[in-house]
């Protein structure tokens, strides 16, 4: 079947292929060779862009706000309560807290303010269970290293039952 040519008047004498009109050979599409035209066509009309001296320094240079390191959390001001608790707990403990290594002296404040919390707690109740407390008291005090189990034993009976003193003194 022949196709009439519009612009010589000629008449074509076979129809192109299928895989012809899509391919512009070694595996490109006519679409991408005509992007590439047009990308090659600004390229040309455009002049080379050169980065600006405040471009390179925005490129160089660190952020000017300083990344945390770490993200502190608030810490929520600490009841009269929890203060009394923590001083009777590290009462008699100051010679074996300064002879802890630091990253032990760490752990063991830590554990001591969250045992103060949990104990606070607990005194709050109507029904104080003092095996509860004694519980907290003696895996604060395991952290202590090379501690004596009997020191440990006498050491939470004895802080107990000056909690328990408190307790009974903010009750009246």
């Amino acid at each position: 079947m022949a196709f009439p040519d519009e612009k010589r008047g000629q008449v074509e004498t076979s129809r192109p292929e299928p895989e012809d009109i899509f391919s512009a050979g070694e595996g490109r599409t006519v679409r991408t060779v005509e992007r590439e035209q047009q990308r090659e066509e600004r390229e040309r009309s455009e002049p080379p862009r050169e980065a600006s001296e405040r471009e390179i320094g925005r490129l160089t240079q660190a952020p000017s706000t300083p990344v945390p390191a770490q993200v502190v959390q608030p810490v929520a001001p600490k009841s009269a309560i929890v203060e009394e608790i923590e001083q009777i707990l590290s009462d008699g403990l100051e010679d074996i807290y300064m002879e802890m290594p630091p990253e032990v002296q760490i752990a063991f404040q830590k554990k001591g303010e969250e045992t103060a919390t949990q104990i606070a707690v607990l005194l709050q109740e109507v029904k104080v269970r003092v095996s509860k407390v004694l519980m907290l008291i003696r895996e604060w005090l395991k952290i202590i290293p090379g501690v004596n189990k009997f020191f440990l034993e006498q050491e939470a009976k004895i802080k107990a039952d000056r909690l328990l003193a408190l307790r009974a003194k903010q009750r009246l």
